[in-house]
């Protein structure tokens, strides 16, 4: 009997992980709308199979992790095999998000001082976090 291999968001990377999901949803659901749109649907079930197949696998990972929050927040574990890849794509999402948050400190547009001290720790753990995800799969950025 074969086991799968798993791995653990923090519990204090699930929200980010669950942030980035909504994004994952709404491409997704609008890939799929494009297709649905198109001339001579009715004969090409293919365009639909890629958005489709993301938006399941996005709305399964939802409903593993919960869609709302919990207090205090749990940590997950996920099948490597289901859900590696979306991992990687939520975690580097969120890492653009943050990019542009530091882009906006730097820029003096973020005014918020709390904010701005809180933003560069929790874009570093985030980092932190998606290179030993990466490492642990083998993947690069």
């Amino acid at each position: 009997m074969s086991t799968s291999k798993t791995i653990t968001i923090p519990a204090e990377m699930v929200g980010r992980v669950r942030n980035s999901l909504f994004g994952e949803l709404a491409g997704a659901a609008h890939d799929t709308g494009q297709a649905a749109e198109r001339w001579g649907r009715e004969a090409h079930p293919e365009w639909f199979a890629d958005s489709l197949a993301s938006f399941d696998t996005a709305r399964a990972l939802m409903d593993h992790l919960g869609w709302t929050e919990s207090n205090p927040p749990v940590a997950a574990q996920l099948d490597v095999e289901r859900y590696g890849e979306l991992l990687l794509a939520t975690l580097r999402g969120e890492v653009e998000i943050d990019d542009a948050a530091l882009k906006d400190i730097e820029a003096g547009r973020q005014t918020d001082p709390a904010k701005a001290a809180e933003i560069p720790v929790n874009a570093r753990r985030l980092r932190e976090y998606l290179a030993s995800v990466e490492r642990e799969l083998g993947a690069s950025s």
